[in-house]
């Protein structure tokens, strides 16, 4: 079976020095209905769509975390 799978690898950064303050790694896999570009469009989208918000919860998460501690 197909699948369509988006791999995001986002580092959060202290500025202006460019200083590592978190690394994740978010990963999702959908099923493609149909060996075709109409079926493999709507999969990535799903993957890519569900990525995202995991990145955008992550950032907000971790970057109000370290505004706490600075």
């Amino acid at each position: 079976m197909q699948q369509a799978t988006v791999v995001l690898e986002p580092t959060l950064l202290r500025m202006p020095r460019r200083e590592p303050i978190a690394t994740a790694r978010f990963e999702k896999t959908t099923p493609v209905a149909a060996d075709s570009i109409d079926a493999v469009t709507p999969a990535f989208n799903t993957s890519l769509g569900e990525v995202i918000r995991q990145v955008v919860e992550w950032t907000l998460e971790r970057g109000s975390a370290a505004v706490k501690t600075r």
